[in-house]
């Protein structure tokens, strides 16, 4: 096939022959373009030595889709690319391991397909982000208590509320109040987690955005029932779940905040691994620090893109450097108290003060998560 210079083109970097004409028959029915790697000259597609050679950090950043085999994925790894969206990475069938699936994570793929057996997987990804040349730019952050009560829920709904794309929130916590009810939509019809029947595959976005309460341009995916169906058996969402609707909402188009609170379990990991930009909230005292160190711990061992939000008062003078300190993570914000916060959470749903810190961190969260590999990236 000889290469094409496309908008919308895939980059292709995969050494077996066999696996290189899955994928080209997935592109070819996709409708997008193939820009294939190495010396292009006249028009002259490139060998298939030089399509096994792993893409420079150049072609890395400037292809909107990228399909990689385990080999190239393994040397995107070790030149040490930044994390993007829109990267596919493709093995025979029966290669797929744990090892394949941790690295592929580590680089931001969003999924990992075994050929020929999920052809149809790969031609559904590449038609999701064919339609602009590039993946939905909202991006996903998730938002972590370094210990209980530490205030993610809120902070998780005051980074929805504030985004100026549309926005899916997602509620990983089953012990917590729900977030339909920190945005005063408890009574409002539309599917929560235990309602919601997601497996491991794609799920249209359009579909959940119309099965969901919103609150404005705001999409709530909360892990309570409605009051009128408060009898609906909660179980808490599997990884492939998990990973499948914030792709849902990212290819969508939405920025998609996860509330992961201080629960350890294969969703918040999901969630965790999945996400562009992860936020660790803690409370300005002493134990709740010593918490956070081993909360902080378990996080760093699934992303390394993280930031600290410390949260006051600080009954002892604790201050936001020296939790930063304790536990070796960029201080990102020390957040006052909201006032009149729990006047407003009962009183139809959160909402900000003119001179709000719960707003002003929000908005501090996007413009760092603004700054990430491959935003707004056409």
């Amino acid at each position: 096939m000889v290469a094409v210079a496309a908008t919308h083109a895939v980059g292709v970097w995969v050494a077996s022959a066999e696996l290189r004409v899955e994928v080209e028959r997935a592109v070819a029915a996709s409708g997008v373009g193939l820009s294939r790697p190495g010396p292009q000259d006249g028009g002259r597609a490139a060998s298939d030595e030089e399509t096994g050679v792993p893409p420079t950090e150049c072609e890395w950043g400037r292809c909107p889709i990228v399909v990689l085999d385990s080999d190239a994925a393994a040397a995107c790894e070790s030149a040490g690319f930044p994390r993007r969206r829109a990267v596919l990475v493709v093995a025979d069938s029966g290669a797929v391991d744990a090892r394949l699936w941790q690295r592929a994570v580590r680089i931001g793929a969003e999924d990992v397909l075994e050929l020929p057996a999920d052809g149809h997987a790969l031609l559904t990804a590449l038609n999701l982000h064919a339609g602009d040349g590039r993946p939905g730019d909202g991006g996903v952050i998730t938002v972590v208590s370094g210990h209980g009560g530490a205030g993610a829920s809120v902070l998780a709904s005051a980074l929805a509320l504030t985004v100026e794309t549309p926005t899916l929130l997602v509620d990983l916590d089953p012990s917590g109040p729900g977030l339909d009810l920190l945005l005063g939509l408890e009574r409002d019809e539309g599917l929560r987690w235990p309602e919601l029947r997601v497996q491991d595959g794609r799920v249209d976005p359009e579909a959940l955005h119309r099965a969901l309460p919103r609150r404005e341009s705001t999409t709530v995916l909360s892990s309570s029932p409605p009051a009128a169906s408060a009898d609906v058996p909660w179980e808490a969402p599997r990884a492939g779940a998990v990973r499948s609707v914030l792709r849902s909402g990212h290819d969508g188009g939405m920025t998609v905040v996860c509330d992961a609170s201080h629960q350890r379990s294969e969703a918040t990991e999901a969630a965790i691994e999945t996400a562009d930009l992860t936020v660790l909230i803690v409370a300005a005292d002493v134990p709740a620090c010593a918490s956070a160190v081993r909360c902080s711990a378990w996080v760093r061992r699934h992303t390394d893109d993280i930031a600290l939000v410390v949260r006051g008062p600080s009954p002892g003078g604790l201050r936001g450097g020296d939790v930063e300190a304790a536990l070796g993570l960029p201080l990102l914000a020390s957040m006052r108290p909201e006032p009149r916060l729990a006047k407003a959470l009962e009183r139809g749903g959160l909402t900000f003060s003119r001179r709000s810190p719960l707003a002003d961190t929000a908005r501090a969260v996007h413009r760092l998560h603004a700054r990430r590999p491959q935003a707004g990236a056409a």
